[in-house]
C-alpha cells in the first residue's frame, strides 16, 4: 500500500487529542479511541531552550509514558542527532507491527502536549521505512531528565 502525506488543520487546544486519534487509527484503523483531558494544554513549545527547567518538565513526560515510549527515548539518546530506523526501535522497545513506532510516537507527541511541549523527536518515512531521532540540541535536557528520573528524592529534614 502506498503512503500518501496529508496536512491537516488542528485548533491548538485539540493537537493531543489529534495525536491519540491518529495513533489509535495507525495502530488499529477500527479502533478510534481519543481522550478529552488533553483539549485544554497551552501551546507547545519546543525542546532546548532551558535544560534545567525543561529537564524537569521532561521526568514528568516519561513519569506519564508507557515503558515502550520510555525506551523510545532512551534508544533515541543513545544515538543524539543521528537517524534510527523503525525495526531497530521496535525491536529496542518490544512492540510489533506496521503501526507500533506510530502509536509510540503519537503517544509521546500526546503526553508532551500534555505538558505544552512540542514532541521532541523527529522523523522522515522513506519507502518502507521510518527513520526517528532526537535532535542534537533537545539530548541535553532528556540527559537531564533520565538522570533526575533515577536520582532518589531528598531524605525528609530530621529534627532534634
Amino acid at each position: 500500500m502506498a503512503d500518501t502525506e496529508v496536512t491537516v488543520t488542528v485548533p491548538d487546544e485539540r493537537v493531543g487529542a489529534f495525536h491519540r486519534m491518529f495513533g489509535s487509527w495507525v495502530d488499529d484503523p477500527d479502533l478510534i479511541v481519543v481522550s478529552k483531558d488533553a483539549l485544554t494544554a497551552p501551546a507547545d513549545s519546543p525542546w532546548g531552550d532551558d535544560v534545567e527547567a525543561e529537564g524537569a518538565v521532561a521526568v514528568l513526560v516519561l513519569k506519564a509514558s508507557s515503558a515502550a515510549v520510555v525506551e523510545l527515548l532512551a534508544t533515541l539518546l543513545d544515538t543524539v542527532g543521528t537517524p534510527v530506523d523503525d525495526r531497530t526501535i521496535a525491536g529496542r522497545c518490544g512492540v510489533s507491527g506496521d503501526g507500533a513506532v506510530p502509536q509510540l510516537l503519537a503517544s509521546l507527541a500526546a503526553t508532551c502536549h500534555d505538558q505544552g511541549r512540542a514532541v521532541p523527536i523527529r522523523w522522515i518515512k522513506t519507502g518502507d521505512v521510518t527513520q526517528c531521532w532526537l535532535p542534537t540540541k533537545a539530548g541535553p535536557t532528556w540527559r537531564r531528565a533520565f538522570k533526575l528520573r533515577r536520582e532518589p528524592p531528598p531524605a525528609p529534614p530530621t529534627t532534634k
